[in-house]
């Protein structure tokens, strides 16, 4: 089943990586204290296909890039 999986929280000072912020709630009932999941058929969560037609769940996001 497609979902949104992310660490919870801020990078740590001076780690690279993307952080992002997104309206829309965790799935209920999911994830650990470090993690958060977004599942499909759950509010603000939508379905995408590429171009092989593989699913993703998708949800809206600002993105911050923290790469050098």
């Amino acid at each position: 089943m497609p979902c949104v999986k992310a660490y919870r929280g801020k990078l740590p000072s001076g780690r690279r990586g993307i952080e992002f912020t997104t309206p829309v709630a965790p799935t209920g009932g999911t994830g650990t204290p470090y993690e958060a999941r977004w599942y499909l058929h759950t509010p603000g969560v939508t379905l995408k296909q590429n171009a092989q037609n593989e699913d993703f769940a998708v949800i809206p996001a600002i993105v911050t890039n923290l790469q050098p």
